[in-house]
């Protein structure tokens, strides 16, 4: 009796049995859930920081494309805002398409889901405005709005109205169609692996 026996332990009294939650509320845990917060709250702060800038940016380059229009032409343009729209869908929605992980949208799963269901509303008028322009070009032409131009200059800033609401006019249409595509897998990525 006075050896001890090797299946017992031998001094229990000093083992600590740590149970699961133990330290939850310890300062340490406190301080990691309070560094995660702090953490999501930058990269939520550097996805609204992003975005603004790619706002700035499409804000830009819809001024750079439509100045040469509005230097030449002036108010009797018809399609401004057809095409501030084109370019806007193009260039927002392609980044979507590709940056989605960077976006705002990349945790927002019902703004996505109700991205998909107007999605197609918004084609149909892409497309009717598209249609409505071909139509105004083939019945009207462009001397239309371009009569106090010279012939040179007039056909040259035909070819350039045409050339940039077909590209972004097109482009804004095929942007349109993918998007839902990548927003649904994101959201299914989202629900079954945990990504984006």
């Amino acid at each position: 009796m006075g050896q001890s026996n090797s299946n017992f332990p031998p001094n229990t009294s000093n083992l600590t049995v740590l149970l699961p939650f133990e330290n939850l509320f310890s300062n340490e845990k406190l301080l990691d859930m309070h560094t995660y917060s702090k953490m999501d709250q930058q990269q939520q702060s550097l996805f609204v920081k992003l975005e603004v800038l790619w706002w700035i940016i499409t804000a830009i380059f819809v001024l750079g494309t439509l100045y040469p229009i509005y230097a030449k032409v002036d108010d009797n343009y018809p399609f401004y805002y057809p095409n501030i729209l084109f370019i806007v869908v193009f260039i927002t929605f392609t980044r979507l398409i590709f940056l989605l992980n960077y976006s705002f949208l990349a945790n927002w799963e019902k703004i996505k889901i109700a991205m998909i269901v107007c999605t197609p509303i918004l084609i149909f008028y892409l497309v009717n405005e598209l249609n409505y322009f071909q139509t105004f070009l083939d019945e009207k032409g462009v001397e239309n709005f371009l009569a106090q131009m010279s012939i040179d200059d007039r056909e040259s800033m035909r070819k350039y109205i045409t050339a940039e609401m077909l590209l972004f006019g097109v482009g804004s249409l095929i942007a349109s169609v993918i998007l839902p595509f990548r927003l649904l897998m994101s959201i299914w990525r989202a629900r079954n692996r945990g990504t984006i």
